[in-house]
Parts: structure tokens; sequence; C-alpha cells
């Protein structure tokens, strides 16, 4: 529905925005919609449609009008610079331009995507240190293990969740498109020795010549902290009303908590530091 809003505000003579006007339905111009965009990351949609809205704003704000030509996209580029916009946002606009000029083919964007200057001026000046946060440190990490063992059993998920990622070295956003997960056992002690989950949607599963692959996450079933750990996790899936062995489309491990403490089918993204 966010880059529908975006497409409103094209030309009628770009071919995405007629093809939009002659749809019989905004359904059917969802389902067109998913066609064009097909194979991308759900990540990367977001964050180039967030980038197409800042920079629609930004031209009503400025007096400009959509679409620009490379004169005017370099002009703007300079103002936003001038008036202290990190570099990262002027080279997310570029980025969000060049996605809809390949995405939607559309050609009269090209000179913008090319433009020596556009990129050059989206640079910066010096060299500076990226505003990350801050490393997860093995204190932290233990703090994780404490909670899945002895937390209520929202805390448990979570640090369960956590863990996994952090041990897969994994993506949230890949992550919580995993619906279940595989065990492969000790046969002397029945502990877990390995855990391994299969994600159809992430970020690179195009980047392979354009074949599609799955991401195979794999976790050890021993942590820095604690022992069979991933049993504990389980448990507390299993107290939500969440199966982790069970292959349903649309499930996720992590889901986000409704108020009565039941899971909603949505998975709960708001992790960014801890991804990081």
């Amino acid at each position: 529905m966010k880059w529908d809003t975006i497409i409103r505000n094209w030309p009628d003579t770009w071919r995405c925005k007629h093809e939009r006007l002659v749809c019989s339905s905004v359904n059917d111009f969802m389902n067109l919609l998913g066609d064009y965009l097909a194979g991308k990351a759900p990540e990367t949609l977001v964050k180039r449609a967030n980038s197409m809205v800042f920079l629609h704003s930004t031209l009503q704000q400025l007096g400009f009008f959509w679409p620009l030509d490379e004169p005017e996209m370099y002009r703007i580029i300079k103002i936003l610079h001038s008036s202290g916009h990190r570099t990262s946002r002027l080279k997310s606009i570029l980025e969000a331009i060049t996605f809809c000029r390949y995405s939607f083919d559309i050609v009269g964007l090209h000179p913008i995507t090319v433009s020596k200057r556009c990129l050059g001026a989206t640079g910066g000046d010096v060299a500076s240190k990226l505003n990350q946060a801050t490393p997860l440190t093995v204190a932290d990490i233990r703090h994780f293990h404490m909670c899945l063992d002895t937390g209520d059993t929202w805390d448990r998920v979570f640090s369960g969740a956590a863990l996994f990622c952090i041990y897969a070295r994994a993506r949230w956003s890949d992550f919580i498109h995993g619906n279940c997960i595989r065990l492969d056992e000790l046969e002397s002690s029945g502990k877990v020795a390995y855990a391994d989950m299969e994600v159809q949607t992430h970020k690179t599963m195009k980047a392979a010549a354009n074949k599609f692959k799955f991401l195979d996450l794999v976790v050890s079933g021993s942590g820095i902290f604690g022992d069979d750990w991933v049993r504990s996790w389980i448990d507390a899936l299993n107290n939500i009303g969440v199966d982790p062995f069970s292959n349903e489309p649309g499930k996720t491990l992590m889901p986000a908590p409704a108020a009565d403490g039941t899971p909603f089918k949505e998975p709960w993204r708001v992790m960014r530091q801890v991804s990081g």
C-alpha cells in the first residue's frame, strides 16, 4: 500500500501508473505490483519506499514537482547536503530512484541513476565513524541465556529468538521468515547438537545468477552459557501455542504478542539494536 501511494504521484504516462489507472480494483493492482516487485527482500522494499516518501515530501516543501530531470536532482541533493542531512540519507534517495528505474522500467529516470555529479554530491567530505549500535558483549548474551531459563513466557520466546540470530549470525529480517526448525541430536545424551532453519524469503535469495536459493540458518545446541538452550526455547514456543517443528506457510517463530498473551500471525519486527 505504501508503494501504491508513491505511484499515485507518478506521471500518467509512466507505464506502471497507467496500468494502475486501468486496473478495475485496488486488489488487482496489488497483484500487479507484487509481480513488479517479485523476488525483492521485504526490508529492501520498505527502505526504498521510505526514501521515495521522503523525497516526495521534500520536493513538496521546496516547491519542486516529481519527476525531476538530472539538473534538478543535483540541485535538490546540494540543498539537502547544505541543510545538514547525512550522506547516508542522500545516498538512499539515489538508491531508491535507481530501484524505481529498474524495477518499474522507467527510462526517464536513467540520467539521474548514471549522473556522476549526483553520485559525487552524496559522498561525505571527510571520513567519519559510522553511527552504529554498540555490539553485544558476552555479558549481554549471558543475560539472554538467563532470561531464557528464568524469565516469563514471552521474554523466554524473545530471548531464544535473539540467541538463534546471534549464533546463526542471521539478519532479524531473514529469521522472522523462517517457520520451523530441525534438530540434530547427540545419540549418547539426546542433547541438541545443532538446530537449523530454512528461510525462503531473505535478502540475498536472488543473488546467485537470479537462481532462487534457500537460506539455511544453523546454530549450535551449546551456547556460551548454559546447556541445551534450544530445548528451553522450544518449550517457551510450545507455551504460547507455536509448534517449532511444523512447516506452516506464513508462520513465524517470533510472532508479535497480543494484549491477552496470545501470538499474532505477524512477526515481531522491533529488533534493530540486536540484529545490528
